[in-house]
């Protein structure tokens, strides 16, 4: 009786392997596991419904291990002897189990290191196409609450690259002018929104000047529906199909698309900020298509949510001072 340890899908999340014969095999995704509790509750199950899945899930693997120890201890001894892979066979399942949950570990900074390290901010600025640094600003205590806000979430969803971590609160940064606050685009416009529609018109016919092409449509004009869907939260969240991107992410039915302000709720703007910069909400592209084992892309990470960005070299310089202010917490 020959099995074979094969791989049968790489989701996400985590990895898929099959103890298998050439008739038969049974699925095991270890790292399933070891999410399955923590994303559950971020999702919003309940605590016991979340608890009770992830026992289950368990009960499941266990029965995975041992249903293949017992199909080689039912093997006849002679034939065991003759096929000396089955049970290092075994072994490297369980290994895999192991290895598996060890991989799945989430990145959980050392956060007393890193206000240390980051007290102060360097700004960046772009003109006539050279980074310019504009000097360091000292963290204040709303930056403070608003980074562990964002590690609070991360230490729930996030993974193990700290790169990522660093780009998310990078992206924040700048979205935000500096100010780490879920505002409205053109904060100096208030509430004002003749004003916002103006400011945003400049800012379009800039670009479009910039290609050489006619400028977009103003979208701080009235939608049809007569809301307005210019940019909100950490991440800056524009245009009426990110509005129901988000609202299917996050599980809120339509309740961003029909009440754009909601997107200044902070809990719900550190959620599509750091899950849609990890799913790729925004554009085509995630956040782990820049950075792997093998890439490191700082300057094209900023296609995770603005392609077209004139200034994606300050958000890159923002990100990697960050990542080195990171490090493994206890």
């Amino acid at each position: 009786m020959k099995w074979h340890l094969i791989r049968v899908d790489r989701p996400i999340a985590f990895d898929c392997w099959a103890l298998s014969r050439p008739t038969a095999g049974n699925t095991l995704c270890p790292r399933k596991f070891f999410k399955s509790f923590t994303g559950a509750v971020a999702n919003g199950l309940p605590l016991v419904q979340s608890a009770v899945a992830a026992m289950i899930y368990l009960a499941v693997s266990s029965i995975f291990l041992s249903q293949a120890f017992l199909i080689w201890a039912s093997t006849p001894s002679i034939q065991r002897t003759r096929n000396n892979r089955t049970m290092p066979l075994i072994l490297a399942a369980i290994a895999l189990v192991i290895a598996s949950h060890a991989s799945a570990q989430t990145f959980r900074p050392d956060r007393a290191a890193f206000f240390k390290s980051c007290a102060q901010i360097t700004d960046y600025e772009k003109r006539d196409g050279v980074l310019i640094d504009l000097g360091k600003r000292k963290l204040k205590d709303q930056h403070i609450r608003t980074i562990n806000f964002l590690f609070d979430h991360w230490e729930r969803v996030g993974n193990e690259d700290k790169r990522q971590l660093a780009y998310i609160i990078a992206t924040a940064y700048r979205e935000t002018h500096g100010r780490l606050a879920p505002i409205r685009e053109a904060p100096r416009c208030g509430l004002d929104e003749e004003c916002r529609e103006a400011a945003i018109a400049r800012v379009l016919a800039k670009y479009a000047r910039a290609r050489g092409r006619p400028p977009k449509p103003n979208y701080a004009l009235p939608h049809s529906n007569g809301r307005r869907y210019y940019g909100r939260g950490y991440s800056q969240l524009t245009l009426p199909e990110n509005y129901r991107k988000a609202d299917k992410l996050l599980g809120t039915g339509s309740l961003l698309y029909d009440k754009p302000d909601e997107a200044l709720n902070p809990e719900y703007s550190r959620r599509f900020l750091i899950e849609g910069l990890l799913k790729g909400l925004y554009t085509r592209w995630k956040l782990s298509d820049f950075f792997s084992a093998n890439k490191a892309d700082w300057i094209n990470a900023r296609k995770v949510l603005n392609p077209g960005s004139p200034n994606k070299e300050v958000t890159a310089a923002y990100a990697q001072d960050l990542n080195r202010c990171l490090a493994e917490g206890p």
